[in-house]
């Protein structure tokens, strides 16, 4: 999936933070949407690629639930917090998310949340 450049929500230019997780030199980069308090979006890319290996959406601001689509594994873990601890993660079923319907996607990971 193509990394995007502006917030499948709002609109808005995300922000580019440069990630180091090895203490030596960059390699991944997260675009975040910040600009707004009712949604939070993050895309996760390669330094070297333009396509993203992940994406976090915030599906619930007031429990601050969260689901993380990592694109590679097919996966989606829904977590609560800052943090995704894979070992509490609920796991749904597959989907790719059409980010050109940011609001069809929350509510298709909501009614996966209520079934599961």
């Amino acid at each position: 999936m193509k990394s995007p450049t502006t917030c499948p929500c709002c609109n808005g230019v995300l922000r580019n933070n440069f990630l180091d997780p090895n203490g030596v030199k960059v390699t991944r980069i997260e675009k975040i949407c910040d600009k707004h308090i009712n949604h939070q979006f993050r895309s996760y890319q390669y330094e070297d690629s333009d396509s993203i290996f992940a994406i976090d959406i915030e599906i619930d601001k007031e429990s601050r639930i969260h689901a993380f689509f990592q694109l590679s594994t097919k996966t989606i873990s829904i977590y609560k917090g800052n943090k995704l601890h894979v070992r509490d993660a609920l796991k749904l079923p597959y989907f790719e998310p059409d980010l050109s319907n940011y609001n069809k996607v929350v509510d298709k990971i909501r009614t996966y949340v209520l079934l599961s």
